[in-house]
């Protein structure tokens, strides 16, 4: 079949013309969604009707990377059709058949990881302090874009980032949308955090051998704590595990009034500070408010928590 179309276009072109030569050549690179003509022929000089010819859609481009094939012949008819008579001057010449590749630009399996961990990055200040990494489940795909001005967008599937198990990039090219996918994986955030060396009962006061800082993963986890002053002396509320994150929810201060315990009533009112003796009738923590018993009227009244025997009057 080549070799008729080649054999054709040798009768066609044999003879000697004059006039503006259009040379088709074997191959063409272009870079837009058209082929031009002078895309895939050169052309003999500089003339404006060689500039307008150039300037003609002969084709639709092929995808980014890769090629297609266009017809001489084809593309020779569709410019006739414009019956114009300077196109009898025109030489038409070269190859018949012209194989016309997208001009491309390669985004490799470690640029695709990179903008990921770039995205992570640039979002720190937002970010718990702490070892955030994202690791895919399988290497992504490179693929081919089409040359130009490339931006890209980064969407996790967590608005916090931490706990994503999905990122989706899109990627633009001169503005325009040309690639839509998504890569998926686990994202960890590994920060020293105070741990439990041992099981941890309810009720159990911790003391300095029952906890140790070690690195742990706060990406699932709803609340850490990062020293150990902020849990030791406090009272475990629920079981934990050997190894278990402790957070500020799973330990509260012991209370600094007991129930039953003795207090001291204090009423400041007007810059005058009266004084009685009560008993608590539940355990208080600083600044709560409990039931009193005043021990002289037996009248139960309410009062804030300030110290250690100390409580104060609500008026």
């Amino acid at each position: 079949m080549i070799v008729r179309i080649t054999l054709i276009f040798l009768l066609l072109f044999s003879t000697p013309c004059f006039g503006l030569d259009v040379i088709f050549m074997q191959s063409g690179l272009v870079k837009n969604d058209t082929v031009l003509l002078s895309d895939v022929a050169q052309l003999s000089d500089s003339s404006p009707l060689a500039e307008a010819l150039g300037s003609q859609v002969v084709g639709v481009a092929p995808a980014a990377g890769e090629a297609r094939v266009l017809d001489a012949r084809e593309i020779i008819n569709k410019i006739g059709k414009s019956q114009n008579s300077l196109l009898k001057s025109v030489n038409w010449k070269g190859s018949p058949l012209i194989s016309v590749k997208r001009e491309s630009v390669s985004i490799s399996s470690e640029k695709i990881q990179r903008i990921i961990d770039d995205f992570i990055k640039d979002n720190a200040l937002r970010l718990p302090d702490a070892k955030i990494s994202f690791t895919p489940d399988m290497v992504p795909l490179p693929f081919e874009l089409e040359s130009g001005s490339q931006s890209w967008d980064v969407i996790p599937s967590s608005p916090d980032i931490i706990g994503s198990s999905r990122f989706s990039i899109i990627f633009k090219v001169n503005g325009k949308v040309r690639k839509n996918f998504s890569v998926t994986g686990t994202t960890t955030a590994i920060t020293p955090v105070v741990t439990a060396t041992r099981s941890l009962r309810y009720g159990e006061i911790v003391t300095a051998e029952m906890v140790v800082i070690a690195d742990r993963d706060i990406s699932s986890l709803s609340g850490y704590c990062r020293n150990l002053s902020e849990v030791i002396g406090s009272i475990i509320k629920r079981n934990l595990s050997e190894g278990s994150a402790i957070s500020p929810e799973s330990v509260e201060l012991p209370p600094v009034v007991n129930r039953g315990e003795l207090v001291k009533i204090v009423v400041n009112t007007h810059g005058l500070l009266i004084t009685a003796t009560g008993v608590a009738k539940s355990d208080g923590h600083q600044n709560e408010v409990i039931r009193v018993q005043n021990t002289s009227s037996n009248k139960l009244i309410y009062c804030r928590v300030q110290a250690p025997g100390l409580v104060e009057v609500q008026i």
